[in-house]
């Protein structure tokens, strides 16, 4: 089954617009989206009886680095037929991978790393073009 989920923003500003980074200068939403997934344990595939729903307060969108989803109530796990297993997930964590991290490298032009290639990169290359760092320009 598809992971679907939603963004409820703490405060709405203007319609339509999601008023959260990078569509306005600051702002916070919740965030959740309920998980439907597969573990494996000792070789059995298990699925959550119910999918948990894993929330967060994000930053911006895509989320930011050290935004975490968490679901808190337990997990109980079910086999491939629905029938009960003896394992339930006490707390279930996901931490999205974010733009800069192991697998997800910055985007070449990124260079505020704020992993988006925009105009901002340009102005910043704009501002400092034609500066020289070698010891031979001080």
């Amino acid at each position: 089954m598809p992971t679907l989920g939603q963004i409820e923003e703490e405060s709405d500003d203007k319609g339509g617009r999601l008023d959260i980074p990078p569509f306005v200068s600051c702002g916070t939403a919740q965030s959740f989206f309920d998980a439907h997934f597969e573990i494996e344990i000792d070789g059995i595939p298990m699925y959550p009886e119910r999918p948990p729903r894993w929330q967060a307060l994000v930053k911006e969108k895509p989320v930011a680095p050290g935004d975490v989803y968490e679901y808190l109530e337990g997990v109980k796990l079910v086999d491939s037929d629905g029938a009960q297993t003896y394992y339930t997930l006490i707390t279930v964590r996901f931490v999205p991978r974010t733009c800069g991290g192991p697998g997800h490298p910055y985007p070449a032009g990124d260079v505020n790393w704020d992993c988006r290639v925009n105009l901002l990169d340009v102005a910043i290359v704009g501002l400092h073009w034609l500066e020289c760092t070698r010891p031979e320009c001080n």
